[in-house]
């Protein structure tokens, strides 16, 4: 039987999230020549945790079993903080394109901790797409190749996001079968802000506030 291919709405909004997930490498490369890398994202991720805690208030707060509450701040914690720490580390000393190129090998990692979890099998022909990813941004990151000339500890950096992230996704899947993601989500970014914000203020207490271009605060709640 022939197939129909169609287009959703869904498939929109997915081809939406992944320009805007490019172009966000390339808004916050520009916007920390301006501002310190770790001030930045302690307002931009100040601003992120408003709206998401201006959603859960609309949507009416989630009852939160107690023994879920140190899970939820734990992955805040890996999800949030230190994934951020590491993201905007590595981005400040690396390229965004070999930035954005290591971030896109996190369903790869993703694959591998959730195996490794035993949350799910993957097959031969899955672990072959891993190793080819794998491969593929060797070619272009490890081998020094002209297209990042990046410094190997942004690179390292990244990777650490990686795998912050794939201990976030895997983590967060007992949860996202008792809440919704938009709590799961909200409630994490909230921890991990709380985390990353005190851990900013030498940055933010450097930057003179006054001298910052007005396209730079614009990146800052596009990003």
């Amino acid at each position: 039987m022939r197939r129909t291919l169609t287009f959703t709405p869904f498939d929109g909004l997915l081809l939406l999230m992944v320009l805007i997930w490019g172009a966000n490498y390339s808004v916050v490369k520009a916007a920390i020549e301006e501002i310190p890398p770790q001030a930045f994202n302690a307002l931009r991720m100040s601003v992120a945790s408003a709206v998401f805690a201006a959603a859960l208030v609309a949507r009416g707060l989630p009852r939160v079993a107690r023994a879920d509450w140190g899970r939820l701040a734990l992955l805040g914690a890996v999800g949030h903080f230190v994934y951020q720490v590491c993201f905007m580390g590595g981005l400040a000393r690396t390229t965004a394109s070999n930035s954005a190129l290591i971030i896109g090998c996190s369903p790869v990692a993703v694959s591998i901790a959730s195996a490794l979890a035993g949350h799910e099998r993957v097959p031969r022909s899955q672990w072959a797409g891993v190793l080819l990813s794998i491969f593929g941004v060797y070619l272009v990151v490890g081998t020094g190749a002209e297209f990042g000339g990046s410094s190997l500890a942004g690179d390292l950096l990244t990777l650490c996001a990686v795998g912050c992230w794939a201990v976030y996704t895997v983590g967060s899947r007992p949860l996202l079968s008792r809440y919704s993601p938009l709590a799961v989500t909200g409630i994490t970014m909230l921890a991990g802000t709380a985390l990353y914000v005190p851990a900013s203020f030498p940055q933010l207490a450097q930057v003179e506030w006054g001298s910052v271009p007005a396209w730079t605060w614009a990146a800052t709640v596009l990003s």
